[in-house]
């Protein structure tokens, strides 16, 4: 072990130098934050050597530390997404294996936080810009574990054929989730989905809105 130090010594001092949680580290890593939690508890004492060196790596211990404002979270496609993530426990060792990461700026996150690219105009809010997501934005997202909905928030609802964020309002069909879009201008109205059909929802902790220049 580097320095004679345990890996979960080195674990602290990676998420104090960086500025990531145990969870982005584990993704810096390329494995799953289950394995990275099996290494600092000793599970797995014949990797530990290795991922102990990718750690310094990863903290530039020859280099004066600086501080990041920026956090890294995985950035799953809409396969990954659908296909597995959500379906698990938030810590799906294939999704997080094949996720690329994205730094975004100031934000808290927590273990399980992810991010995701939307596309269309269901979500752009003209009364309300600030709340608005816009097409091709990048929302970050939190499994949701809970057995209730927070009514008028919202969500991104994965199904097996995709996934959708929208408002979530309470419904009058038993057996189904409404959804309610934002963008009234352009006709965009309420509809149903039955919950049989839902893989797994996850709640939008944060909206980046780009402008692409062509």
């Amino acid at each position: 072990m580097i320095n004679n130090q345990s890996f979960a010594e080195l674990v602290e001092k990676a998420k104090f130098s960086t500025r990531m949680n145990q969870g982005q580290l584990a993704v810096a890593l390329g494995i799953s934050p289950q394995y990275m939690s099996d290494l600092v508890k000793g599970r797995k004492q014949k990797s530990e050597e290795k991922y102990a060196k990718k750690l310094a790596e990863l903290c530039g211990e020859e280099e004066p530390q600086t501080i990041d404002t920026k956090v890294a979270v995985p950035f799953f496609d809409d396969e990954i997404f659908t296909g597995g993530y959500l379906q698990g426990t938030g810590d799906n060792f294939s999704a997080y294996a094949h996720a690329d990461v994205v730094r975004l700026p100031f934000l808290k996150v927590k273990d399980g936080d992810f991010a995701v690219q939307v596309h269309g105009r269901s979500m752009i809010d003209t009364e309300h810009p600030e709340l608005s997501i816009n097409d091709g934005a990048i929302v970050c997202l939190r499994p949701w574990r809970e057995s209730f909905i927070e009514y008028g928030e919202r969500y991104a609802i994965a199904t097996r054929s995709g996934f959708t964020v929208k408002y979530i309002a309470e419904s009058d069909r038993e057996g189904y989730v409404k959804c309610v879009p934002a963008n009234k201008e352009e006709n965009f109205t309420p509809y149903y989905i039955n919950e049989s059909d839902i893989t797994g929802i996850a709640k939008v902790t944060a909206i980046i809105n780009l402008q692409i220049m062509v």
